[in-house]
């Protein structure tokens, strides 16, 4: 069984590909920021959902790019992450 550390290490070299693959989904490209982010952080699904007391299925359908999350949802995410949103219009 492969360690956690071995695990990360090979989704970040995974996540370009990883990327375009999923970019169909509309979703997806929404997510992608808050997935490298808690990569970056070490942060298992479990872990992330624990800090903002919701399911680990919650957060895997919000990275699979199957929800619609509220702006409200999306800026708990982001203080779970310790990270600001920044949304831009180009």
């Amino acid at each position: 069984m492969k360690s956690y550390k071995q695990t990360k290490k090979e989704l970040l070299k995974e996540l370009p590909n990883f990327r375009e693959k999923r970019t169909f989904k509309p979703g997806f490209q929404l997510a992608y920021p808050f997935i490298e982010k808690r990569i970056q952080l070490g942060l298992t699904q479990i872990e992330l959902a624990k800090r903002l007391k919701t399911s680990q299925s919650a957060i895997a359908r919000f990275e699979a790019g199957e929800t619609n999350p509220t702006v409200r949802f999306l800026c708990r995410l982001a203080d779970a992450l310790e990270a600001e949103i920044d949304l831009r219009l180009r």
